[in-house]
């Protein structure tokens, strides 16, 4: 019985020992900021939605909108991939980061009324705010995201 827990231990060992190289080099390669900051505010908005209508969650939720606030203004400042990967022509490349800024920053004011309407417990102005926000995430994606990235 001892041999063969030895035994499984020592496969086992193998078995992860020989995939620890490719997760240790997976992690090597650190995503853009602007990835992770949409990443976070998107993983925050999708609990916000779930939870925004129950007044038990209100501090839950306060923390939530602060950190999606938070990435959007990180995601702001930074270039989008496609401007990092080269696919948006120089001449245009002005063009393009300027809408990206102001699509940014109305996104960042909708989040700014949605805090205050969870702040002050509106809960239906906070579920109506939440879908205006999707919506600008679905039109932002269409414009400022590679066609397999959506």
């Amino acid at each position: 019985m001892k041999q063969n827990f030895i035994g499984a231990a020592s496969i086992l060992m193998l078995v992860f020992g020989a995939a620890a190289p490719f997760t240790l080099a997976g992690e090597r390669d650190e995503e853009p900021k602007i990835v992770t900051a949409m990443e976070q505010m998107n993983r925050d908005l999708r609990k916000l939605r779930r939870q925004a209508g129950d007044a038990a969650q209100k501090e839950a939720n306060l923390a939530l909108i602060g950190s999606a606030l938070a990435s959007a203004r990180t995601a702001r400042d930074e270039r989008p991939l496609m401007v990092e990967e080269g696919l948006v022509a120089e001449a245009d490349r002005d063009a393009f980061l300027q809408g990206y800024h102001k699509a940014m920053d109305r996104l960042i004011a909708t989040l700014e009324k949605l805090e205050t309407a969870l702040q002050e417990g509106q809960a239906e102005e906070a579920e109506a705010l939440i879908k205006r926000v999707y919506q600008a995430k679905r039109e932002g994606h269409r414009r400022y995201q590679k066609e397999e990235e959506h």
